[in-house]
C-alpha cells in the first residue's frame, strides 16, 4: 500500500491507494472497503488526496514511486467530483510515478504534485507541478533535470504559499539501483513556489543526497522535520555507512529507545551529525539539528509523519513502525518481529487523525491497519483481495491447480474449482514457500511437485512432494548472488536449472560481469 487519505470532514471516509491494487474506498470508518478504480488505465497508485473543503473531490496519482524492481508505472493524475464514484484524467500523463498531491486548504484550487518521473531512464515530465484551477491546466513550478523528480512535498498549515520539496536523482537499470546525485536535495518557497532556495548548511549534513522525507508540525509549523539519506562528503562516502536500523546490521538507531538486556553493556555509538538521519527545523528550516540516525533504506521507505498535536511525537517507515514521544531522540518499534503475530512488514503510508491522536491508520506490504491506542494494539482489516501475485502458472490436473508467488507473502497454490456451491474456501490454498514469492513452474508429470524460486535467494523448493523429495537451495557463490536479479525466474539467464525432478540444481549461465553498477551517477549504488 502507498498512501492513505481520509475526508477532514468526516473521517469514516477513507481511501486508500495500492502499488499495484487501484484505489479502495470506505465510508463507514473501515468496517468494509470497495474499489472504485477497477476501469481506469493504471492499478499502479503513488498518491491521494481529498479536498479539505469538499469530501466528494478527490486526486488520485497513479504510479508507484518506491525504486522497485517491480514498480509498475502509471498514466498520470485522476480526480473524482463526486466522491468517488468516477474519475477522470487531469493531466501529468507522461509522469509515470506521482510521490505526493498537498491540496491548498485556503484555497482548494491550487493543488501541488510531486513527480519523481521515469524509473528506468530519463525524461522531463518530472519536478513540482501546481495547478490554480482545479487540474484543469498545470506549471512546472520547479525542474532540476530530466534525471532528477520530486519525492514529497509539506506544506505550511498556516501559511499555504511555505511549502518544502524533496527532489531525488534516481535510476534504475536491469540490474541495478543508483539513488541519489547532484540533483538530490532540499528545497523551500515561500511564494507557492514562484521562486525556491536550495537549502543546505545551518545543521544539515553535507554531502551528496539521496531520497528525503518531510514533515510540517501541524501545532506548531516553526517545527520541520527532514529524513535525509547522505554519504556525509568527501571525508566520509568511503567509510562505513552508520546503520540506520531494519534489519540492515550494526546499531539500530530505530530501536535505541527499547530496553536493552541486563547484560549488554555495549555502548551506543555518538549520533553522527554527518550522516543519514533525521535533522529538525525548529525555526522553519533556517537552522538544523542532527536528532538521530535513523533512515531505514530510504530507496523504499523515506516516510516521516508528525502527530498533528505534539511535535514531539513522530513515526517513521521501516520495515517495522517506529515512533518516537522525544523529538526524534529515541524510538521504539510498535510491532512484533517482521511477519509474526497479526503484523505486517513494510510500512509505507500513515494517516494520523487530528482530533485524536490515539487514532492511526497505517499502510504496509500486508495491508491496511488501524489503532485506537498510538500503535499499542492494531487491527488488521483483511477485507480486499489485493495480493500482488508475481507470476502464476498451472498444472495439468483436473480440475487444475494454480500457483503464484505474492509480494512479501509466500508462495501459494489452490485449486481453480471446487464441487462445493460456498465455492473456493480459504483453507484449500497452501503455502508451499516463503518470502518474496516469485516464479512459479510445475512438473506436468508430477504436478504436486512444484518449484518456486524467492528473491535474491534463487532458493527453490518442490513443496508438495515428499521430504525426501524436497529441493534445497542451490549452491550460488557470493559474487554471482550479488548479482541474481530480483525476479530470480526459472527460466531466465542468471538463474539455476532444475535437474532429477528438482532434486539437484546445477548452475549452467554464471551472472553477467560485465553490467556498470555505477554507470549512473549517484550517492551510491543501493541495496536493491
Amino acid at each position: 500500500m502507498d498512501d492513505i487519505a481520509v475526508a477532514a470532514t468526516n473521517h469514516s471516509v477513507i481511501y486508500i491507494g495500492y502499488a499495484t491494487g487501484g484505489v479502495f474506498r470506505s465510508v463507514n470508518a473501515g468496517t468494509t472497503f470497495e474499489p472504485v478504480f477497477e476501469s481506469y488505465g493504471s492499478a499502479s497508485i503513488g498518491a491521494l488526496a481529498v479536498d479539505p473543503t469538499n469530501p466528494d473531490i478527490v486526486y488520485v496519482g497513479t504510479g508507484e514511486p518506491n525504486n522497485r524492481q517491480s514498480s509498475t508505472f502509471g498514466d498520470g493524475l485522476y480526480k473524482s467530483t463526486d466522491g468517488g464514484k468516477t474519475f477522470a484524467n487531469v493531466g501529468l500523463k507522461e509522469s509515470q510515478t506521482i510521490a505526493r498531491i498537498v491540496i491548498d486548504p485556503k484555497h482548494p484550487e491550487v493543488v501541488y504534485v510531486a513527480v519523481p518521473g521515469h524509473l528506468f531512464g530519463p525524461n522531463p515530465d518530472r519536478g513540482v507541478y501546481k495547478t490554480t484551477d482545479g487540474g484543469k491546466t498545470w506549471n512546472k513550478i520547479k525542474y532540476v533535470d530530466e534525471n532528477t523528480g520530486f519525492t514529497d512535498i509539506a506544506m505550511d498549515p498556516r501559511d499555504p504559499g511555505t511549502l518544502y520539496a524533496a527532489s531525488y536523482q534516481r535510476r534504475r537499470s536491469g540490474c541495478c539501483f543508483n539513488g541519489g546525485g547532484p540533483g538530490s536535495a532540499l528545497w523551500k518557497t515561500d511564494n507557492g513556489g514562484k521562486s525556491w532556495t536550495k537549502l543546505n548548511g545551518g545543521g544539515l549534513p553535507p554531502g551528496t543526497y539521496g531520497r528525503i522525507a518531510l514533515d510540517v508540525a501541524r501545532s506548531n509549523p516553526n517545527v520541520v522535520y527532514a529524513q535525509i539519506e547522505t554519504d556525509g562528503g568527501p571525508s566520509t562516502a568511503a567509510a562505513a555507512p552508520v546503520a540506520g536500523g531494519g534489519g540492515r546490521g550494526g546499531y539500530d538507531w530505530c530501536s535505541n529507545g527499547a530496553p536493552r538486556p541486563a547484560n549488554d553493556t555495549t555502548k551506543p555509538p555518538a549520533l553522527a551529525a554527518d550522516k543519514s538521519g533525521i535533522y529538525r527545523s525548529e525555526n522553519k528550516g533556517r537552522s538544523w539539528t542532527a536528532v538521530s540516525n535513523c533512515n531505514t533504506r530510504p530507496l523504499y521507505f523515506s516516510n516521516l509523519r508528525i502527530d498533528p498535536t505534539n511535535d514531539q511525537r513522530i513515526y517513521v517507515a521501516g520495515v517495522r513502525m517506529a515512533k518516537s514521544v522525544d523529538g526524534g531522540k529515541t524510538f521504539n518499534f510498535l510491532d512484533l518481529e517482521p511477519g509474526s503475530g497479526n503484523q505486517g512488514e513494510d510500512q509505507h503510508a500513515f494517516w494520523i487523525d487530528p482530533s485524536n491522536p490515539d487514532h492511526i491508520l497505517r499502510g504496509t506490504d500486508a495491508g491496511f491497519m488501524i489503532s485506537w491506542d498510538q500503535g499499542l494494539t492494531w487491527e488488521y482489516v483483511r477485507t480486499m483481495a489485493t495480493s500482488l501475485a508475481y507470476w502464476v502458472t498451472a498444472d495439468m490436473s483436473h480440475p487444475y491447480n494454480v500457483y503464484f508467488g505474492l509480494q512479501d507473502n509466500d508462495s501459494w497454490g489452490g485449486p481453480s474449482a471446487t464441487r462445493s456451491r460456498a465455492g473456493i474456501q480459504n483453507h484449500e490454498w497452501f503455502r508451499f514457500s516463503g518470502g518474496d514469492g516469485m516464479q512459479t513452474a510445475v512438473n506436468p508429470n508430477d504436478p504436486p511437485c512444484e518449484p518456486t524460486t524467492s528473491p535474491l535467494t534463487a532458493s527453490t523448493m518442490a513443496p508438495s512432494c515428499a521430504p525426501s523429495r524436497r529441493a534445497r537451495k542451490p549452491r550460488v557463490s557470493p559474487s554471482a548472488m550479488k548479482q541474481m536479479s530480483w525476479e530470480s525466474g526459472l527460466s531466465a539467464t542468471c538463474n539455476p536449472r532444475a535437474a532429477a525432478s528438482a532434486r539437484t540444481w546445477t548452475l549452467v549461465e554464471s551472472p553477467s560481469g560485465n553490467i556498470a553498477r555505477d554507470s549512473c551517477r549517484g550517492v551510491r549504488t543501493a541495496r536493491t
